[in-house]
């Protein structure tokens, strides 16, 4: 069935990136729209990447001036676009009416593209796999949803498929004789139900078409009703049969009509002296009100759009933290310091046994690959920092905490993280190569300020520490988890810059710290140190096995320039567990 597509990146013969790239560099937005709808509707999927910068290309050109032509093709996109927008991110972009309004505003080109960078779900690559899937999405729809009479290109069901992809579907028909050669006008409309229960228990919807020239629109399940049937009383035993079969069919597909059904079939079997037109009016009125309050409260409940890209891959356990310090020169460096939890690499039997049905032959060995990912200031990919591990499948080496770590000019950082969990296979080299994904896991740093290389008094983020020695804390290790036990040896590292000499040339400074444990301020203290440098280091070493209770523990560290009276302050916080409890 069309509509169970799913989208997938094709490998296949494809158009030549020139015309791509001239495509882009022209803004040339006539061919620009031509050439995305001819990879994508075609599903030429070599060329997906370099159509999808093409279209942001023409996104980037909504706030320039254009003729009346091209600004119809820009006003589409922007439809679409507001289509998988959260409500509140259509009004910080200024689209809040782009789904339905026939003119949209003019917003910030660069900001349009900004935000669709955001939503790559894979930051690791270079390409934005969710740009790729809302163009094959968008083409899908108008192909096979296609309504030349809206706005969009598509009637109801091709949206709900740009939001959310393929559907569970079922199709609402007469399926017992009596009712199969009833007059037409008693017969149902041509009606879909969809159903996504990965997304949320509200998304299900049925769309109804009232003629086979028509298009499809969402509707309820009390449209699924001939109308013919519902006036007077001579046909209500035909009304409940009819009944009967749409709701018995609709709660195979959605518990939602579950009770709506056991109602008529309850009325059915068992004997009762209640009138059969009173029954049928007890059941379509309230039907209706629950399908109106179900229809409320999908918009409050149901996300705007939901990307399949990586629905395959089951979540990877990763503890991880970011530290920022400053780098030689005024830079500011990002640390991420991460770790696997103890069953990271273990597969669940019926994930691995559908693996198994599917022809994926387990390997040896793991491919275990981290990456921390910088992007630009208009969230664009500029560099990654990768490493590759290979893991053995029986979990005898688990990798011990690494480091992934950049540094960056700008004010403010926009870094990703990204970590895959892969078999491997091997060519006929005898390199080993990635094969199949079985786990994933992306973190986002947006917006992260810069540190002050200069001026007033700095510190960096707090890096947590596992202790092997007191008297030797820069042997070390980070401690990226969050749950802590008071056996654990736990020190914490920062930095703080631009200290200010006091007369005698050498700078004055308060460390404090303080540590609450859900709320309640659980323990203090201060120190005060002299240094003759403006930039100090400093360990906190701390003893916990005084905490009574298990909690949240927030531990807030202080410093206060003595010169100066300036002073700057960072947190932590862990998930601090008692071990008898």
């Amino acid at each position: 069935m069309a509509g169970r597509v799913q989208y997938t990146t094709l490998l296949c013969a494809g158009l030549l990136v020139a015309p791509l790239a001239s495509a882009q560099g022209t803004q040339d937005i006539q061919a620009a729209n031509a050439l995305v709808e001819r990879v994508f509707s075609e599903v030429r999927g070599e060329d997906f990447g370099e159509a999808a910068e093409v279209y942001l290309g023409l996104l980037g050109s909504a706030d320039r001036p254009l003729s009346p032509e091209d600004m119809a093709v820009v006003r589409y996109h922007l439809r679409l676009m507001g289509l998988v927008m959260s409500e509140a991110d259509r009004r910080l972009l200024g689209l809040e009416n782009a789904p339905s309004a026939p003119d949209v505003v003019r917003p910030s080109g660069r900001a349009l593209v900004a935000w669709w960078r955001r939503q790559d779900p894979l930051p690791a690559t270079e390409n934005n796999e969710r740009v790729e899937e809302h163009l094959f999405r968008a083409a899908y729809a108008r192909r096979h949803y296609g309504s030349k009479d809206d706005p969009r290109g598509f009637d109801d069901r091709g949206e709900i498929y740009l939001r959310f992809g393929s559907a569970r579907e079922t199709s609402v028909k007469f399926r017992t004789p009596l009712l199969m050669l009833q007059p037409r006008a008693w017969k149902l409309p041509d009606s879909e139900l969809w159903v996504y229960p990965d997304v949320h228990d509200d998304a299900h919807f049925v769309f109804v078409r009232d003629g086979r020239r028509r298009p499809y629109r969402l509707g309820s399940s009390t449209d699924l009703i001939p109308t013919s049937l519902r006036a007077g009383r001579r046909r209500t035993g035909l009304l409940l049969h009819v009944m009967e079969e749409v709701y018995a069919q609709l709660a195979l597909g959605h518990p939602h009509y579950g009770r709506t059904y056991d109602q008529i079939a309850y009325y059915r079997t068992l004997p009762s002296t209640m009138p059969a037109y009173l029954l049928a009016e007890r059941v379509l009125n309230p039907s209706r009100i629950d399908d109106d309050a179900h229809a409320a409260a999908r918009r409050i409940t149901v996300p705007a759009a939901r990307t399949t890209v990586t629905t395959d891959a089951e979540a990877l356990d990763v503890s991880w933290r970011w530290a920022r310090f400053l780098c030689d020169g005024g830079a500011t460096c990002v640390e991420l310091y991460w770790g696997l939890g103890p069953d990271a690499l273990a597969l669940r039997p019926r994930r691995l046994r559908r693996l198994r049905r599917q022809g994926l032959v387990p390997s040896q060995d793991y491919l275990l690959s981290a990456a921390l990912v910088k992007r630009d200031s208009s969230f664009a990919f500029e560099l990654a920092r990768q490493r590759h591990y290979l893991v053995p499948a029986d979990q005898a080496a688990v990798p011990a905490v690494r480091t992934l770590a950049v540094e960056s000019d700008e004010a403010l950082l926009h870094l990703a993280a990204q970590w895959d969990l892969k078999w491997t296979t091997t060519a006929e080299d005898g390199a080993v190569r990635p094969g199949h994904t079985l786990k994933l896991t992306v973190a986002d740093l947006d917006s992260a300020r810069a540190l002050q290389g200069h001026g007033t008094l700095e510190m960096s983020d707090i890096r947590p520490l596992r202790v092997t020695s007191p008297e030797d804390l820069e042997t070390a290790t980070p401690y990226p988890y969050r749950e802590l036990t008071p056996a654990t040896p736990l020190a914490l590292y920062f930095e703080v810059y631009n200290l200010t000499f006091g007369a005698d040339d050498l700078a004055h400074y308060t460390v404090a710290y303080r540590v609450d444990r859900d709320g309640e301020e659980i323990r203090t203290a201060s120190t005060s140190y002299r240094a003759e440098a403006r930039t100090a280091r400093e360990y906190v070493v701390l003893e916990l096995g005084s905490v009574a209770r298990s909690g949240t523990l927030s531990i807030a560290v202080s410093v206060t320039d003595n010169t100066t009276g300036m002073a700057a302050e960072r947190s932590i916080e862990f998930d601090f567990r008692r071990v008898a409890e």
